[in-house]
């Protein structure tokens, strides 16, 4: 009888099992299970509704316009997805084992996780690994919300379950490389154990290689607050006389990547104060060399132009740029990136900043065109706002934060793609160093099961990758057999 009636249960609009599930009725879905399960291939028909109905629900989610726009909002979202078929297979699609252990049933665990692989796989352009970041720097930033321990922990194993189901991890990595960077930076990471949990768990779920660069950064900041600490009683000791206070974070370039780098004219009025610090810290390491990056800082200004003086917390880029106007009246932007060596579409948005009013403070620059519009061009004149007012005393200049274009994916993915190719190449050489003589094939086959674990590589990227190891003479093809490569000790 029940072999008879399964299709019909499952299925049927308005009562089957698509009502319950649409519902999150476990108990009855459970109940189901249990008695169609009884019939071989019973179940059959509620693992397809199952991973339609996953799929419908996810794909919902992911194409909706509004979500698009609050990434943090979709992720959040697909978690509360995600943790009710967590519960779904829990409570309706297991069974329990000698009274005490609770197994899942593993076809539906398969369907699944099928099901949310084709979720993360549909969302386009690798807005899931970018929106993963986003959503966890919006838990670890200062001011958004506190949360205590055990809600942190909560949400990052939901973080780390949905990133399992992406098959370009190391996308994700550069984003959160690039999101912890600026949490650092800025001093914006509200709890440094929150930090340390989160890397925890992506280096347990992932391997060393996946976080030993961010670790790297955390290791950057503790050395730089204990040199900071060497480097104020080494002027205290020597007496040495200093126009104003400076701390400095000493950046590991391979941790902390390349990119960004923007070269500046350092203006003499801080020139004394950075070249202080050089010569202590190449007296201490010699073999190393720093490269002032002005962009990544910030700075406490005092503005005695005003009706009033203010504290002006600023970028470095706007401190220099303030800066300036103590020696003219007025300057062109053409002539503010002359002056500080630094192109118009890097300085744009620090610049613009300034030129803007905020709830609680006026413009401190203004800004005028010849042709009477308001956008900002090489041509456009800037000067000190006279009639600057804020209602606070100390005040902060909010970064114009512009959405990544085209342009800036291209170059993240550009990047990226090189980082792969050095994976490719360093794997590729280790398989050879260890099997000394593999088959084409067998290559292929062996680099992908090493490096899927962070991205799907390509198979032509990892053919030109042979290709380049030939040429640099790291493997050599066989002279009679062509599909047989021979390492080179």
């Amino acid at each position: 009888m029940i072999e008879e009636y399964k299709e019909r249960i499952i299925t049927k609009s308005g009562s089957g099992c698509q009502i319950m599930l649409e519902n999150w009725k476990y108990d009855e879905l459970k109940t189901v299970y249990t008695i169609v399960g009884k019939v071989k291939h019973g179940l059959l028909p509620l693992q397809n509704l199952v991973r339609r109905q996953c799929i419908k629900q996810g794909e919902e989610i992911i194409t909706s316009e509004e979500l698009d726009e609050n990434p943090i909002d979709m992720i959040q979202t697909l978690l509360n997805l995600y943790g009710k078929y967590q519960e779904l297979l829990d409570k309706s699609f297991s069974t329990l084992k000698n009274n005490r252990v609770l197994v899942r049933n593993t076809k539906f665990s398969k369907i699944v996780k099928e099901a949310w692989d084709h979720i993360i796989k549909s969302i386009r352009d690798n807005r899931f690994e970018e929106y993963l970041s986003l959503f966890i720097d919006s838990k670890l930033k200062k001011g958004k919300q506190n949360l205590s321990s055990s809600e942190f922990d909560t949400i990052f194993k939901g973080v780390i379950r949905l990133l399992h189901h992406s098959v370009d991890k190391d996308m994700f990595e550069q984003y959160y490389k690039l999101h912890l960077s600026k949490r650092l930076l800025s001093q914006k990471s509200q709890s440094d154990d929150a930090e340390k949990n989160i890397l925890g768990k992506l280096k347990s779920e992932f391997g060393y290689a996946f976080t030993s660069k961010l670790e790297g950064m955390f290791n950057d900041m503790k050395t730089s607050k204990n040199l900071q600490i060497e480097y104020e009683s080494h002027v205290k000791f020597h007496n040495i006389d200093t126009p104003f206070d400076i701390s400095v974070t000493v950046l590991t370039s391979g941790f902390w990547g390349s990119g960004n780098k923007i070269s500046v004219n350092i203006p003499k009025q801080i020139r004394g104060a950075s070249d202080l610090y050089t010569a202590f810290y190449t007296d201490k390491f010699s073999s190393r060399e720093l490269n002032w990056q002005l962009n990544l800082g910030t700075a406490d200004v005092r503005a005695n132009g005003f009706s009033k003086p203010y504290e002006l917390n600023v970028n470095s880029l706007q401190m220099i740029i303030l800066l300036l106007f103590n020696d003219n009246k007025q300057l062109s932007f053409q002539q503010i990136s002359d002056e500080m060596h630094v192109p118009f579409k890097q300085l744009s948005s620090s610049l613009l900043a300034l030129t803007l009013k905020s709830k609680s403070h006026g413009r401190i620059l203004k800004k005028s065109n010849e042709d009477g519009t308001k956008k900002l061009t090489t041509s456009s004149i800037i000067c000190p706002n006279e009639e600057f007012l804020s209602k606070l005393v100390k005040v902060k200049v909010s970064p114009i934060v512009f959405k990544q274009n085209r342009e800036q994916k291209k170059e993240t993915i550009d990047m990226i793609n090189e980082e792969r190719r050095t994976v490719l190449d360093s794997v590729i050489v280790r398989i050879m160093k260890m099997y000394k003589n593999m088959r084409h094939q067998q290559l292929m086959m062996e680099v992908t099961k090493q490096v899927q674990t962070r991205f799907q590589p390509i198979p032509s990227v990892i053919k030109k990758c042979i290709e380049s190891l030939i040429s640099r003479e790291y493997i050599r093809r066989d002279e009679e057999e062509r599909g047989l490569y021979h390492y080179i000790a």
